[in-house]
C-alpha cells in the first residue's frame, strides 16, 4: 500500500512527499514535455511519460479521496479507484473513454526500461502495429500523448473548477 499518507515525510520538516497536489502538478509538467519529446524524435521516452502524465492526474484524484491507496500501475484500475470519470462531463466522455483504451493499451510502467528496439517489440507483440503506415512507433507515441493531453485536461480544468 502506497499513496499520499504512508508516502515518506520529507526529511526536513516532516510534510508529505507526495500530496494531491503534488501528482497534479507533475501531471501539468509531463505534458509541457510531451510534445518536445515528440518533436525530438524520442518516440519511446514519449510513450512512456504520457502514461505518467495519466497515472499522476489518477493518483491526483485518488489521494483527494483516500490518501492510503494501492500503488500498482494499472490506468484502469487507478481510474477506477480515483473516481475520474464521475468528473468527466457528459460532452467528453466518449472521448475520454477512447483516451483511456489508447492510453491503458499502450502504456506499462515497464517501459522505462525499454529501448526503442524493445518499445517495438512490445507493440508488436501488443498486436499496435498492424495497420499503420511508417514508423509505428512514432504512430503510437502520437497515440498515447494525445490520450495523455485528452486526460491531464479534464482532470486539470476540472481541479480548478
Amino acid at each position: 500500500m502506497w499513496g499520499c499518507k504512508v508516502a515518506k515525510k520529507h526529511p526536513n520538516d516532516g510534510r508529505r512527499e507526495f500530496t494531491p497536489e503534488v501528482y497534479r502538478a507533475a501531471a501539468e509538467e509531463r505534458l509541457d514535455t510531451l510534445e518536445f519529446l515528440f518533436m525530438n524524435g524520442f518516440y519511446s521516452v514519449g510513450l512512456y511519460t504520457a502514461g505518467v502524465a495519466v497515472e499522476s492526474i489518477f493518483r491526483a484524484y485518488r489521494c483527494k479521496i483516500d490518501p492510503v491507496f494501492d500503488s500498482r500501475h494499472n490506468l484502469y484500475e487507478l481510474s477506477k479507484a480515483a473516481r475520474f470519470s464521475a468528473i468527466v462531463s457528459s460532452a467528453l466522455i466518449d472521448g475520454y473513454d477512447r483516451a483511456l483504451l489508447d492510453i491503458a493499451t499502450r502504456w506499462s510502467n515497464n517501459h522505462r526500461y525499454r529501448s526503442d528496439a524493445a518499445m517495438r517489440g512490445f507493440l508488436r507483440r501488443m498486436h499496435l502495429n498492424r495497420g499503420v503506415k511508417g514508423d509505428f512507433l512514432k504512430y503510437n507515441a502520437r497515440s498515447a500523448i494525445d490520450a495523455a493531453f485528452v486526460i491531464v485536461h479534464i482532470g486539470l480544468k476540472k481541479w480548478q473548477n
